[in-house]
């Protein structure tokens, strides 16, 4: 079988497989594309962290540079990879997933891309000279790969609460709850910038007690103008008259 034929030109690649049709890989920016959202929103398993405004948050706030690798196969998207360069006196140029992110994993059309999207991130890391890269949140994809470290995520079906789903939960879980109503807390939902701030003092007492610096508030202030103002978002709030 002779190898792929490569064609490269400053950024972009294309890379005839012969096996299927040919893929295009660059590097993007979501600020680069006043359509970005609609147009990566046909991959499945879309989330707002791969959406444009998110993208701008945590670039502009920090810094980073933008570096979606995507795939295209006839002018269709089939491979987005949420990275950004991270330049660091302390730890180098590297490679990451979206900072300051639970999760953003990797978008493919078909999950048997993702050899041809490790050998082209590992052909661009070495070109690169970055020290590392990472991606964060791998489990949907088919072919295994060894983590460097191992993270564990949650999720909670919040339209199946009832009496038997708080009968699943644990017993200091459901005291804490039972706790709860009985000292009459009020939960709030709101999108103003009061209770953003609100929000942060306790972020930074949280942050305090456990010995970690907070984040700068012009983080969350730019998450509010970017994503909770446009209801793309929410504060939840809980209080107590006591």
């Amino acid at each position: 079988m002779p190898p792929p034929e490569i064609q490269h030109s400053d950024d972009t690649r294309s890379e005839v497989l012969p096996d299927g049709p040919e893929i295009k890989w660059s590097f993007q920016s979501p600020s680069d594309r006043d359509d970005w959202d609609d147009w990566t929103q046909s991959l499945s398993d879309w989330t707002v962290f791969h959406g444009r405004d998110w993208a701008q948050v945590i670039s502009r706030v920090f810094r980073f540079k933008c570096r979606y690798l995507v795939g295209t196969r006839r002018g269709r998207l089939d491979v987005l990879v949420p990275l950004m360069e991270v330049n660091s006196w302390i730890t180098g140029r590297r490679i990451v997933g979206i900072p300051f992110t639970d999760e953003c994993p990797p978008l493919l059309r078909d999950a048997k891309d993702w050899s041809l999207i490790r050998q082209e991130l590992s052909r661009r890391t070495q070109s690169a000279n970055w020290r590392y890269l990472e991606i964060k949140g791998l489990a949907h994809v088919v072919e295994p790969s060894a983590p460097s470290l191992r993270y564990e995520g949650h999720r909670l079906d919040l339209t199946a609460i009832n009496d038997d789903w708080l009968r699943t939960c644990s017993g200091s879980h459901r005291r804490l709850i039972r706790k709860a109503e009985k000292h009459d807390i009020k939960v709030t939902v709101s999108t103003s910038e009061t209770d953003v701030r609100t929000f942060y003092d306790l972020f930074c007492q949280t942050r305090r007690k456990h010995g970690a610096p907070p984040q700068p508030y012009k983080l969350f202030e730019s998450i509010h103008r970017r994503l909770i103002s446009q209801n793309k978002g929410w504060i939840f709030t809980a209080h107590c008259d006591e």
